[in-house]
């Protein structure tokens, strides 16, 4: 169990789970990552008001993924494949996100400072995760981009800071304005809500109609977790969108769970994959992502 990873954890996870799948022949990992963050919750303090930002900013919610390499697509449909994966933590930024035990309960000090050690480091944290794709690109643009949904300030810098197109960040603004930042959870809802959408849409592959794309999972420390990920045709993974309520009929290890209450939301998928120039396995993928739903069973 990877536990107190903070917002960044849902990369970590996948990224340990990644490793797991390419080394150990026919495993099937499960990834979950489940919050809680209302417990941070608590009456206004004049001494702490800062406290009053991270709880109009987070919310309750839980994903979850099968990592696999080498999948029997007879029966696993791959919507997602995790080629490469990096973590750096940003030089002097240990103050920049805190949590503090106190009489009150527990308090989030989140620093104004967070949105631009974030972008100022952003080029260098993805400058190794891409290298398999030729290094740092001249235009960030022709990729696709599952960011952690951590807050409007943190996106707009990172989006200037890559000069990336407005619709870049389109379903992490998505996620952020539905859901709130669901910590380690928010890059499972982003990775979801992309695969659904290109379905819907009618493109050419999971990561919107385009080949290589990047997830990117922030938090304390600061830490940021990078991933390269490469997209699936849509055509081979055997996906139709089910109404909410239904439950898909394919036979991918991992089905839609019935939607439940609002403010605690859960989101599954299926991943499989392998590793770059691994003797025993191709390169780690997601799997396939289901609708929202409430936070009883995985099936």
């Amino acid at each position: 169990m990877l536990y107190q990873q903070g917002c960044y954890g849902g990369g970590t996870a996948l990224r340990v789970a990644k490793d797991l799948a390419e080394n150990n022949a026919g495993a099937r990992v499960l990834v979950v990552c489940s919050e809680i963050t209302a417990i941070t919750f608590h009456a206004p303090n004049e001494a702490q008001l800062g406290c009053l930002v991270g709880q109009a900013l987070f919310g309750d919610g839980a994903g979850a993924a099968i990592i696999g390499s080498d999948p029997d697509t007879l029966v696993e449909k791959p919507i997602f494949q995790l080629v490469s994966a990096a973590q750096i933590m940003i030089p002097d930024s240990e103050h920049a996100i805190e949590g503090h035990v106190r009489e009150m309960g527990l308090l989030i000090h989140l620093s104004e400072d967070v949105p631009k050690l974030i972008s100022d480091n952003v080029e260098a944290a993805l400058r190794e995760v891409v290298a398999p794709i030729g290094g740092v690109l001249s235009d960030w643009n022709s990729l696709f981009w599952a960011v952690h949904a951590g807050g409007r300030a943190i996106l707009d810098g990172v989006e200037a800071k890559l000069k990336l197109k407005r619709e870049k960040l389109g379903v992490t603004r998505h996620i952020l304005r539905e859901y709130g930042n669901v910590a380690s959870a928010c890059v499972l809802f982003v990775l979801d809500e992309m695969r659904e959408r290109s379905v819907k849409e009618g493109l050419a592959t999971t990561g919107e109609g385009l080949e290589w794309g990047v997830l990117i999972g922030l938090g304390p420390g600061l830490t940021m977790e990078t991933l390269l990920l490469h997209s699936v045709p849509v055509a081979i993974t055997n996906y139709t969108v089910a109404p909410l309520g239904l439950a898909s009929e394919h036979k991918a290890s991992t089905v839609e769970i019935p939607p439940g209450p609002a403010e605690a939301t859960t989101r599954s998928f299926e991943v499989a994959g392998g590793g770059v120039e691994r003797p025993r396995c191709e390169p780690a993928a997601c799997i396939e992502p289901s609708a929202q739903a409430s936070p009883s069973l995985l099936k």
